[in-house]
């Protein structure tokens, strides 16, 4: 009797535990649909095929860069493949290669905006004059699409208000300052000033030579690399052989000189030389004469002013790569 007892006492209390949240739960305030719209529309980065950045001077005048998105559209492969082999121009003001890396992450920053707060039209934080402004432009579903972005500081404070226009849509966020810095560089900071073309990932082989002479050339040998000297027997390289080949992937220019028809990247005359091959990319060849301070590659229309101090890494004794 007494077992049953409890077992009515414990189904009551349940039942009583349910009314009373279901009463809790129906005083609860939610938040106003116009407060659950804090994240603003997004896009797929990869369908947007160019955009526009609009700097508004002091005295009224409006600097364009005009970026557009040169490798072909890309169906039926991973999001991953598309932003490897993504590349960009610069149309405006120079026509030149953009950073496909640095564009990019502006187009992903936009489309998937972290951490923004939805305001209010009239609020008081929200400036009068948007100095900075964006416009971007897709055309792969559908009829072109046009969004607008505009920055401007918000008064004491460290984040930043960001406008956007979608159709007749006006929306207005707080976000983060870094938005302003990502959008408001130099035209310099755009440009690739990567003399390699090539993708580090993607070399296999890296000869160097110095006044037309054969240093040296690294292989690739799985994770690690051979030094192959001729007349020498092939050795396994330790990791400096790694990071040299690193420093001249990654080498990026002091600047960018505007193409030239008549510039000469052949071995000839040049101090020294690089010869890169790989899997699935083209043989490429870069040249370097020190005295001028210049670089070019066979693969790119530019020429590039680089540092002094990398012939400290192209006059490298092999044997220290053993």
């Amino acid at each position: 009797m007494l077992n049953k007892r409890k077992l009515l006492f414990l189904l009551v209390t349940l039942v009583l535990v349910g009314v009373a949240g279901a009463l809790l739960t129906n005083n609860i305030h939610y938040p106003a649909e116009e407060t659950l719209s804090n994240t603003p529309p997004r896009c797929v980065p990869h369908d947007i095929r160019s955009f526009t950045l609009m700097r508004l001077k002091s005295e009224g005048e409006e600097r364009q860069i005009v970026f557009r998105r040169t490798d072909p559209v890309l169906r039926g492969v991973s999001e991953s493949v598309k932003k490897l082999r993504a590349k960009w121009a610069i149309e405006m003001p120079i026509t030149a290669e953009a950073d496909a890396n640095l564009v990019q992450r502006i187009v992903s920053s936009l489309c998937y905006i972290p951490r923004a707060f939805a305001l209010r039209a009239g609020d008081a934080s929200i400036p009068n004059n948007f100095p900075l402004r964006m416009e971007f432009f897709w055309a792969d579903k559908g009829p072109p699409e046009n969004w607008q972005f505009a920055f401007s500081n918000a008064p004491k404070s460290r984040r930043v208000v960001m406008r956007l226009r979608k159709g007749t849509e006006e929306l207005f966020f707080s976000v983060p300052d870094f938005f302003m810095r990502l959008v408001g560089s130099q035209l310099l900071a755009y440009q690739n000033r990567r003399v390699m073309s090539a993708i580090l990932d993607s070399v296999e082989v890296v000869t160097l030579k110095n006044k037309g002479q054969l240093k040296f050339t690294l292989e690739r040998n799985g994770a690690e690399w051979l030094l192959i000297q001729e007349g020498k027997k092939n050795k396994l390289a330790n990791e400096s052989a790694r990071k040299f080949v690193n420093r001249m992937a990654t080498l990026r220019a002091v600047s960018v000189l505007q193409p030239n028809r008549e510039r000469d990247c052949s071995v000839n005359g040049s101090d020294y030389s690089i010869e890169v091959k790989g899997r699935y990319i083209p043989d490429e060849l870069i040249t370097f004469r020190m005295e001028k301070s210049t670089a070019c590659s066979s693969k790119r229309l530019e020429t590039f002013s680089i540092h002094k101090d990398i012939e400290n890494y192209l006059s490298v004794d092999p044997n220290e790569f053993l």
